[in-house]
């Protein structure tokens, strides 16, 4: 059900505004200051869509990315959270509604060759890669033309690799620290341990580039549709930068992530017992009360008619 523009709102569901105020409380106006802005049409009021970045023209794209974050999951199909499927099914939704290819990119590479111990762990990542995969492929039948790219396969990451080495020297790792840090703004991985990161937040921005789509997934991508949530502002920003200095449109329809049971934390960052599994979301229940859910749900039950 579609409700009213609210003050204040990060977009024109009210319940999205709910949201994203209980996840990320205080940074509507740091997400303005990193190019966020309105995207109010007849397919993004219908979806929880948290505003726009990147060219204005979106819905004149030639395809559609969204990748779902499996890094969360250690490496189990267990350990998969709600997300997964909140970011596969919004994704696919849009590339229906607009008649476009869609590519979904599943980091089993990097978990397997960037993470310190990673490849003893490649079977393991192979399987999730493989099971979220098929998850959407099964959604998109006959609905999307959808192509998964699980990046541990042995082209898929040559391909990686040899962008990440192109556009190295265009991204200064200054520009990585808090990559993906939105709720507050520590420059993390700078001066700790876990430095691999850097190298991380590299390859995936490798994923929203040209070469790599057009290699890895054979569409066109004159036009790039971002659809992922608002966790990814900033590495698609990087890419979009990438883009457009190689003459590649790319816009970012950024949506709400999936909420924990409080409707307070992201679900992938949730303490375990307020987290939502994908198979919560799979078992053909409304997995919470919150009205994300109920969203979800419905839109669920439509692609599961067709798979």
């Amino acid at each position: 059900m579609n409700h009213p523009p609210v003050q204040g709102s990060y977009g024109p569901l009210a319940w999205v505004s709910d949201a994203m105020h209980g996840m990320y409380p205080d940074r509507e106006g740091h997400l303005r200051r990193l190019g966020m802005r309105p995207a109010d049409d007849e397919i993004s009021t219908e979806l929880p869509v948290v505003g726009l970045l990147g060219a204005a023209d979106w819905r004149a794209a030639t395809c559609v990315l969204a990748s779902p974050c499996i890094d969360h999951s250690s490496g189990r199909i267990s350990g998969l959270t709600a997300s997964v499927a909140g970011d596969l099914l919004i994704g696919l939704r849009v590339a229906e509604a607009l008649g476009l290819p869609m590519v979904g990119f599943l980091g089993s590479g990097e978990e397997t060759h960037l993470v310190p111990s990673g490849e003893e762990r490649c079977a393991d990542w192979q399987r999730v890669a493989e099971y979220v995969a098929g998850l959407g492929t099964r959604w998109a039948r006959g609905r999307v033309d959808a192509t998964f790219v699980r990046t541990g396969e042995p082209v898929a990451w040559a391909t990686i690799k040899a962008q990440t080495a192109a556009d190295h020297d265009r991204v200064p790792q200054a520009g990585l620290d808090g990559l993906h840090r939105l709720v507050d703004d520590n420059p993390y991985p700078r001066g700790t341990r876990f430095t691999y990161l850097y190298d991380y937040y590299r390859s995936n921005i490798s994923h929203y580039r040209r070469p790599v789509i057009e290699a890895l997934a054979g569409v066109d991508t004159t036009h790039v549709l971002v659809v992922e949530n608002v966790q990814q502002i900033k590495c698609v920003a990087w890419a979009r930068a990438l883009n457009d200095a190689d003459g590649i449109r790319t816009s970012h329809l950024v949506t709400c992530p999936a909420p924990d049971a409080t409707n307070s934390v992201r679900v992938s960052r949730a303490e375990p017992r307020h987290r939502i599994m994908l198979a919560d979301v799979l078992s053909g229940r409304q997995p919470g009360s919150a009205p994300y859910w109920a969203f979800l749900s419905a839109l669920r039950d439509r692609f599961d008619a067709h798979g």
